[in-house]
Order: C-alpha cells, then sequence, then structure tokens
C-alpha cells in the first residue's frame, strides 16, 4: 500500500517541479538575454567613444594647416594695427618687436 501513495505523492508533486523547472528556464533565458542585451549596448558605447575619440585625434597635416592659420590671423591683425598707427607710432612698434625678437 506504501507503494501506491508513493507514486501518487510523486504524480503529484511532478507538475510542481515542472512548472519550477518551467519558471526557472525562463528566469535564466531572461537573464541571459538581458546580460546579452547590456553586452550590446556596453559594446555599442564603447564604439561610439571610440568613434569620437577618432573624431577629435588630429593629424599632423591637420595640426599645421591649424598652426599656418593662426599665423596668418596674427600678421594680418598685425598689418591692420599697423595700418591705424601714425608713421611715428609705426617705427615705435617696430622698435618694440625688435627688442621683444632679440630678448
Amino acid at each position: 500500500m506504501n507503494d501506491g501513495n508513493f507514486f501518487e505523492n510523486i504524480q503529484a508533486e511532478e507538475p510542481k517541479t515542472l512548472e519550477q523547472d518551467t519558471t526557472t528556464l525562463e528566469n535564466g533565458r531572461a537573464s541571459q538575454e538581458e546580460a546579452m542585451n547590456e553586452s550590446s549596448t556596453n559594446t555599442a558605447d564603447a564604439t561610439d567613444v571610440i568613434e569620437e575619440v577618432r573624431q577629435l585625434e588630429v593629424t599632423p597635416q591637420q595640426e599645421s594647416t591649424r598652426k599656418e592659420k593662426e599665423a596668418v590671423k596674427e600678421v594680418e591683425t598685425d598689418i591692420k594695427n599697423t595700418k591705424d598707427l601714425t608713421p611715428d607710432e609705426t617705427r615705435q612698434e617696430a622698435d618694440h618687436e625688435e627688442v621683444n625678437r632679440t630678448e
């Protein structure tokens, strides 16, 4: 008689076990999907950061061009400022520039 009860108990517990196993599998699958999504997001973020850094990196030619533009602006500013000076002021400015170069 105990054998009959044993099989009835197993059959009664079996649906719970299957339900628990299914829930465990679903939770595991959800966790795995979440981890994969997070990994994809992190990879996308890293790719974006790498691209931003690449855009911020300056090539030697770009740096050279930037320096040339700065030098041209400086000369243009000096020329403009010199045009506004009287002849005496221009001479004083030239003397001042000469003193700065020799120091």
